[in-house]
Parts: structure tokens; sequence; C-alpha cells
């Protein structure tokens, strides 16, 4: 298999990944969501209910960063992929 071949398949996985975090996370939230809303008034909750969506959505991205750098590091994934971005300037890729 080429570099490109693997950067896709790298990009597929990751991407399940991340929507899959993002489902993990959001489950989560509303399921401690529910809890609180016995004890939270229903005007707080439109508050409480977005901004624990927006968590759920920085926290996934905060695993599956963190899991995406373990990966790389553990199985030598940049001698394996290409890079998706590559500078314009040359001298940078150099140091």
């Amino acid at each position: 298999m080429n570099k490109k071949l693997n950067t896709f398949i790298f990009m597929l996985i990751a991407t399940l990944l991340n929507v899959f975090l993002i489902i993990i996370f959001i489950i989560l939230a509303f399921l401690i969501l529910s809890v609180a809303s016995k004890y939270l008034s229903s005007e707080f909750m439109f508050f409480v209910t977005i901004s624990t969506f927006l968590t759920a959505i920085i926290a996934s991205f905060l695993v599956y960063h963190k899991i995406i750098l373990f990966v790389s590091k553990k199985y030598n994934l940049n001698d394996k992929i290409d890079p998706i971005f590559k500078s314009k300037n040359k001298n940078i890729d150099k140091k």
C-alpha cells in the first residue's frame, strides 16, 4: 500500500472514531443532564443543555487528539502516511 492510501484509511478510521466519541460523550452528558434536571429550574436548563452539548464536543475532541497522538507515536505513522497539509515554504521543512 502506498502513502496516499494509508493516509485515506487513517483519516477514515480517525473520522469514525471522532464521530463515535462525540456520540458517547453526548449520551453521557445527557444522562447526567437528566439527573440534574430534577434539581434545576426549567429556565436554567436551556443554558445547561447548550453548555453540556458544547462540553461534550470539546471533550470528544480532546480525547480524540490524545488517541491520535498516541497511535501516531506508537506505530510511527509519520513515516507511513502523507502529510495532509504541505507547507508552501520549502525552508520550513528542512528545520
